[in-house]
């Protein structure tokens, strides 16, 4: 297996922008459904691409948790929304040099072409159907399957229980195969 590659402009955080503003899903996204967007999006971005969408650098990270699949850092922007709709871009915190007393925010966007083309091909066809957003009901069950990354690590009573990449790679390699028998293929010609 390869490197994952992680892009330096790429993160959940520019992703979450880029869902949020999307066509099929402006104002249809609640935190939980969200969550399990970003991570079937990165999922498929690590089979196709080799690309990682979980930026390390921005503190960003997948854990198992007893609702399922969650990045913290886009999980606690949200969570006082509840189970509302998000109608608000993400926000990032901009690094500012030690002897500066500012803080300044900014809201990231996602710019990188093979990224978008992953996003728009998992909006159409796994996480939406006939145009309309599935239930948060259905991206649960796809995200806790036997045999996912979730099931794998999940144990009750334990919190912040990282999910490696690799682990989530190895998955979404099978998972892709699987749907490619079904007649669901990524065709890298849509970029």
């Amino acid at each position: 297996m390869q490197n994952i590659k992680i892009i330096e402009n790429i993160s959940a955080s520019s992703l979450t922008n880029y869902l949020l503003n999307h066509d099929l899903l402006k104002n249809q996204l609640t935190n939980l459904c969200l969550q399990k967007v970003i991570y079937l999006i990165h999922g498929f971005a690590l089979a196709i691409e080799n690309i990682s969408i979980i930026n390390h650098r921005f503190d960003e990270r997948i854990e198992a948790w007893k609702l399922g699949i969650v990045i913290p850092s886009i999980y606690h922007e949200f969570k006082h929304l509840a189970n509302d709709k998000i109608n608000n871009d993400a926000k990032s915190i901009l690094a500012l040099p030690v002897d500066s007393n500012l803080v300044e925010f900014y809201q990231p966007k996602l710019s990188n072409k093979t990224v978008e083309s992953i996003c728009n091909w998992v909006v159409e066809n796994i996480i939406t159907n006939n145009g309309k957003l599935k239930p948060a009901s259905k991206l649960f069950e796809l995200t806790h399957l036997e045999g996912s990354p979730w099931h794998q690590v999940f144990q009750a009573g334990k919190k912040h229980i990282e999910i490696e990449n690799n682990r989530i790679q190895d998955y979404f390699i099978w998972y892709r195969e699987w749907l490619q028998n079904k007649g669901i293929v990524y065709n890298n010609t849509q970029r």
